[in-house]
């Protein structure tokens, strides 16, 4: 049993239903931000520290909101925690209970 980790995580892809520009707010720069982390992190963790050092705090209110959903095929919102936006359409996120 691993004690080291946060379960439960769950993945798959996603469809945003506007163009990322199109977002409102900072969502367009948290998804680059997400992106470039999840890259880093797999990659060069010394420079996904320096990246996490050179962001701060920026995304905190995003993180920490509660508005966070991912509709389904059928329009059915659930409510998830802040999702980790990954390349190729991929998506990480824990439901909001």
């Amino acid at each position: 049993m691993q004690t080291d980790e946060d379960f439960p995580n769950l993945s798959g892809r996603y469809e945003l239903s506007v163009p990322v520009e199109e977002l409102p707010g900072l969502l367009p720069a948290y998804i680059a931000y997400s992106l470039e982390a999840t890259r880093l992190l797999l990659e060069d963790e010394k420079a996904y520290e320096a990246l996490e050092e050179r962001t701060g705090n920026a995304f905190t209110a995003l993180i920490e909101s509660e508005a966070w959903r991912l509709v389904d095929e059928q329009g059915k919102e659930h409510k998830v925690l802040v999702p980790e936006f990954c390349p190729d359409q991929e998506i990480v996120w824990r439901w909001s209970i």
